[in-house]
């Protein structure tokens, strides 16, 4: 459990650091192993992490994600993806900073 707890910590100073100034983090819960995170002023870009594998380390994150049909419907939902690296945390954070979701690869 202390390792997950370390796990966190660094990967919340990770964010600090890489982000910087360009988004706020609000910390809303820091728990053992798990963390969430709100990006900006809005409620609706919180991110929750938690610790999957503290050796590598990887982590098990939600976030809302924006998905488009080909009707052109939108529609945001909270994703979960598993294994993701402190790279990916720090890209989903850069992408809520910026768009409040995460947008698909290829949009309009």
């Amino acid at each position: 459990m202390a390792h997950d707890t370390h796990a966190i910590s660094d990967l919340l100073e990770r964010l600090r650091t890489t982000v910087g100034t360009s988004a706020r983090l609000h910390v809303i819960n820091h728990a053992d192993g798990s963390l969430t995170i709100q990006v900006g002023d809005d409620a609706e870009t919180a991110i929750g992490v938690s610790v999957r594998d503290e050796r590598r380390p990887s982590y098990c994150v939600s976030y809302p994600k924006l998905s488009i049909k080909r009707n052109g419907d939108r529609h945001i939902s909270t994703v979960t993806s598993d294994g993701v690296l402190a790279g990916g945390v720090t890209w989903i954070i850069e992408q809520l900073a910026q768009h409040g979701v995460v947008r698909p690869e290829f949009i309009d």
